[in-house]
């Protein structure tokens, strides 16, 4: 029996969400090593006779029975013909006739029967959408699964569990552009189904336990190289959230240091991922990333991250404080620059468009909106005198609001709302509006004291 009926069809998230660790925006995460997959043109001609007629009639198969007999039952026994190939030539000509099979079902709508393994937790893509992966287990090969459906979480969790085999039709195959692997992609559409243990002519395989150690925070100071990190302790959150803009996205980031009994180490978490920190709280993390900036090594984490809660008790105090917050105040001496502009309410990418657009296409996600209903977002430029030096301040749209209801309430006005105002009255207030502003390093406001 079915554990769930396609819905109706459903544009497929890009592979954007299933980009195996790369980062929102490019600012955090590690890229995967490209990997080819091999292909040779001899073991192609050694294994045509059992590739090139496998979707053909039933009178062709008899024709070549010898090859085909048995593919639509287990499709990889053709793999364990002799061949006089190198082992590499021999790797993929397998990996070939899997790929090559595994499209025919697709094609046909014909099911898949596989055991499920490293089933990650729920993700979020940079486009906003939640999506998770898992790895399907068939025969003698594994193909990497993404899918965009979030309700098929439990059943498949339920299959991984009991690890009882399962049966996937109506699914795609899609190469990875980041990777170049081929991976399997599960969306609404997608059937799943219990399968037989009886269908599932080969055996379970426990799956493979994660072989990366955990590393002690000292490690990861000292550590010359960069990449993917796991390890534990206690997460203090540090300061209030910043708004940045980078590549063309507004994005919130949190900093916050990790602490183990070995020592301290600066961590950045991003987006949604700082709701999910409850700071003086102790965290597993697996597949973290370790960077290099200005000298320093710190940590972040990104989509491919998988965040525990953990019962470790961390008795070392913090290493490294609060980082250094200055503070000076309004009205500004000068504005700058004010500047204005549309914002995508899928993904908050900067949205390109014209006066005469009534409909505008996202550049980075695709989705489209009416232009009336975009998100309008703003930037000010300040300058502020502090012992006779200029300051230039960055203010983000979410403290310009915070700016101007104090405004407000200091004119005792009744102004327009502030997604009324134009560039120049936004100006206005800003050298009128009287109150304290923190400022980090990078010369970003944030926070507003009235």
């Amino acid at each position: 029996m079915d554990m769930e009926e396609s819905s109706n069809s459903e544009l497929l998230d890009e592979i954007v969400a299933a980009m195996p660790s790369n980062d929102y925006i490019g600012l955090m995460g590690l890229d995967d090593d490209n990997k080819d997959i091999l292909e040779s043109s001899e073991s192609k001609a050694a294994n045509a006779s059992c590739t090139q007629d496998v979707s053909k009639s039933s009178e062709s198969k008899a024709a070549n029975a010898s090859c085909t007999q048995d593919v639509s039952k287990s499709f990889i026994d053709c793999l364990s013909e002799p061949k006089s190939l190198s082992q590499s030539e021999e790797h993929s000509s397998q990996s070939e006739e899997f790929l090559e099979e595994l499209k025919r079902r697709e094609k046909e709508g014909e099911p898949i029967i596989g055991y499920l393994h490293n089933l990650s937790p729920m993700k979020v893509s940079a486009n906003e959408n939640n999506y998770f992966d898992v790895s399907v287990h068939m025969k003698e090969k594994t193909i990497r699964a993404v899918c965009f459906s979030p309700e098929k979480m439990k059943p498949m969790k339920a299959n991984w569990e009991a690890s009882s085999p399962v049966k996937i039709s109506q699914f795609s195959i899609k190469r990875n552009r980041f990777t170049h692997d081929d991976e399997m992609h599960i969306n609404k559409r997608t059937k799943l189904s219990e399968a037989d243990v009886s269908e599932a002519d080969f055996n379970f395989v426990e799956e493979k336990v994660d072989e990366v150690p955990f590393s002690t925070v000292s490690d990861l100071v000292g550590k010359d190289s960069t990449g993917q990190v796991n390890i534990v302790g206690r997460v203090r959150l540090q300061g209030v959230p910043e708004t940045i803009k980078s590549n063309g996205k507004t994005l919130i980031k949190q900093d916050g240091v990790l602490t183990d009994e070995s020592g301290s180490i600066r961590i950045v978490f991003w987006q949604s991922d700082i709701q999910k920190i409850e700071s003086g709280s102790s965290y597993e993390f697996k597949k973290a990333i370790l960077k290099n900036y200005d000298g320093r090594n710190y940590t972040t984490i990104n989509r491919q991250t998988i965040l525990l809660s953990s019962d470790v008790e961390v008795t070392r105090d913090d290493d490294q404080k609060v980082e250094n917050v200055s503070q000076l105040s309004l009205p500004a001496d000068a504005v700058e620059k004010v500047t204005s502009y549309l914002c995508c309410n899928k993904c908050n990418s900067s949205l390109l468009h014209n006066d005469n657009q009534k409909v505008i296409k996202c550049s980075n996600c695709n989705s489209a909106q009416l232009k009336s209903k975009s998100k309008k977002l703003v930037v000010a430029k300040v300058l502020l005198m502090k012992d006779e030096e200029k300051v230039s301040l960055t203010i983000f749209d979410e403290k310009l609001r915070e700016l101007y209801c104090i405004y407000k309430s200091q004119e005792n006005a009744c102004a327009k709302p502030y997604c009324q105002l134009g560039d120049d009255e936004i100006a206005e207030f800003l050298l009128i509006v009287e109150a304290v502003v923190c400022y980090n390093r990078r010369l970003n406001v944030l926070a507003i004291n009235g």
